[in-house]
């Protein structure tokens, strides 16, 4: 039988799931970070930076990915300048809190995720991964197990731990990252040593600046690869920064050749997902809770002693939604996790060469 061919699209939240797995302190969601910025703006007191500082309040419920777009897009250069200087506060703020985490958390849960492709059972195939992010945790998950990142560009490396690789599957930064300098090659190096005016990243809303090198050849890539059974989303929002992104999504579902439109799924956390779905109705989803072999390991762990776990009632359902929902659960971790167990009773076999998959259902089984 033939192996389903499978893309992921990471967002922010499964960086979160990959740091939580060590640090459940440290938070580089969007809504924290906005907030962190804008107490940076009045503890600093960055008087130019005023003017819109209340448009990042609670109350508005504009993030500041949002707000630099919207700054960047205007023609007049007080509202450009506005922008740049958020877009510095933006970048320090991540990245000075992922230099809480341990050693970028190297080999990460990506890495497990993407060791399960290494096993000769395993019935999928990864055609490539896009993601969102501009830090480096999902590629370094994904050195640990390839030995290195196609990122289907041109780059050289001045990285202490990255390196470029062709012949694996291509990991795609359609906004950029904060680790790219602005030359030609562009030039992979360790965030540090980048200075904020050199390094290469858009925010999402970007379309005008998607429309040059090298994010036109990154968002071109994304296309191709998007000839797949399978797109994974996870941890991701899809929100009105993302528009671009939901056009591509749409346009290579419904114009696919053939009869059979690829599959999106949904991992997240059930509201999430609902809402996700709800606002885009007319792509073709599948929400955590439809997914039946996710749904069975949460039953197997809630209701252990049920007699068939095949057959789960409504009040159960609603039960793991409400502990899924609640927070105690890392979705990601847990999905992937499913999937490893699930590839273990099936063929017995989890070995791979770089034995990340082994030694983590080792530590889960504990």
């Amino acid at each position: 039988m033939a192996k389903q061919k499978v893309v992921y699209l990471f967002g922010a939240g499964a960086t979160q799931a990959a740091i939580s797995k060590v640090d459940d302190t440290c938070n580089v969601l969007m809504p924290d970070i906005s907030q962190a910025v804008l107490l940076k703006i009045r503890q600093k007191e960055i008087k130019d930076l005023y003017p819109i500082s209340n448009e990042l309040s609670e109350e508005t419920n504009m993030d500041v990915e949002h707000l630099i777009t919207v700054l960047d897009s205007s023609p007049y250069p007080y509202h450009l300048s506005m922008a740049e200087h958020l877009r510095q506060l933006f970048r320090g703020e991540i990245l000075e809190r992922l230099r809480r985490v341990p050693s970028q958390i190297k080999p990460n849960l990506y890495a497990v995720l993407f060791d399960l492709y290494k096993t000769s059972g395993f019935a999928e195939e990864l055609i490539g991964a896009i993601t969102l992010n501009y830090d480096q945790i999902a590629e370094i998950g994904f050195a640990s197990v390839y030995g290195g990142v196609n990122y289907v560009i041109n780059a050289a490396s001045k990285h202490s731990v990255l390196r470029g690789k062709k012949r694996v599957p291509p990991f795609i930064k359609i906004h950029g990252s904060f680790n790219w300098q602005n030359k030609y090659p562009v030039t992979m190096a360790d965030e540090d040593r980048i200075k904020q005016e050199e390094a290469l990243w858009i925010p999402p809303g970007m379309g005008k600046r998607a429309e040059y090198y090298p994010f036109d050849l990154l968002w071109g890539r994304a296309y191709e690869i998007l000839n797949c059974d399978i797109l994974r989303i996870v941890g991701c929002s899809l929100s009105a920064n993302d528009m671009h992104l939901v056009s591509m999504i749409f346009r290579t579902q419904k114009l696919l050749e053939g009869d059979q439109n690829y599959r999106i799924e949904l991992i997240d956390y059930p509201d999430s997902c609902r809402d996700i779905a709800e606002r885009y109705r007319y792509l073709y989803m599948s929400e955590i809770m439809d997914q039946s072999n996710f749904v069975a390991a949460i039953a197997s762990e809630l209701f252990p002693n049920a007699q068939d776990q095949a057959h789960i009632s409504e009040k159960q359902r609603r039960e793991i939604h409400q502990y899924l929902q609640s927070g105690r659960v890392n979705i990601f971790d847990r999905w992937i996790r499913m999937k490893a167990e699930n590839l273990y009773l099936e063929t017995g076999d989890v070995d791979t060469k770089s034995g990340i998959l082994a030694k983590y259902l080792e530590e889960v089984a504990q």
